[in-house]
């Protein structure tokens, strides 16, 4: 009897444990829910709506309505004037959110819209910047790149599909047939933000 007694107790007690490790392996790591879990914490029409308002939200710190709005800025080592005009508004943006996955990040989109970048050339000097009367239009199409994390969106990209270059002549815009410059002469050239500043140019 008390062998027998003794070895169903042991049949219980590896039952209790076998089931204990099944457990353990079908959850998650602590701390790392699953994507399925974490995409379902949201739903889509309410993540797509957070996402288009932090676009708005980071788009409008650069909107302008024309040269006369261009702003100065420092990008190391240059000084330089820039705005955008997004001749769409802010309310007709392109959002194509997806499915990852990822625990950490469930979600990633990129957020498109009509942008006109306007900037003058790049100088070394704030004052010579400051009085540049030269302004450039990249017409094209602006993209931000998101990932959903820990319940909010966060931007990891941007870039600025170039179709074509204007220039402000004071009377309005005219195609730019050459190169156009984007570092002043005597600043110097070649630089690796010229060639970034210079955007994605479309065939």
């Amino acid at each position: 009897m008390r062998r027998l007694a003794l070895l169903t107790l042991m049949l219980v007690v590896a039952a209790q444990l076998a089931g204990c490790a099944a457990l353990g392996r079908r959850s998650a790591p602590a701390g790392e829910p699953p994507a399925e879990a974490a995409r379902a914490a949201t739903p889509r029409n309410a993540l797509q709506q957070q996402l288009a308002e932090e676009a708005r939200a980071h788009l409008s710190q650069s909107a302008g309505q024309g040269p006369e709005d261009a702003r100065l800025v420092r990008r190391e080592p240059f000084y330089f004037r820039t705005c955008n005009v997004y001749p769409d508004g802010l309310s007709n943006l392109r959002i194509d959110m997806r499915e990852t996955d990822s625990r950490i990040a469930p979600y990633a989109a990129d957020v498109q819209l009509m942008c006109h970048r306007i900037s003058t050339p790049m100088h070394r000097s704030r004052d010579a910047a400051r009085e540049e009367t030269t302004f450039l239009r990249d017409v094209g199409m602006k993209v931000l790149s998101y990932e959903h994390r820990n319940g909010r969106w966060v931007r990891t990209g941007s870039m600025h599909l170039v179709d074509r270059t204007d220039q402000w002549t004071g009377a309005g815009w005219v195609p730019v047939e050459s190169k156009p410059v984007r570092v002043a002469p005597g600043a110097e050239s070649g630089s690796w933000f010229q060639r970034g500043w210079s955007g994605l140019r479309r065939n």
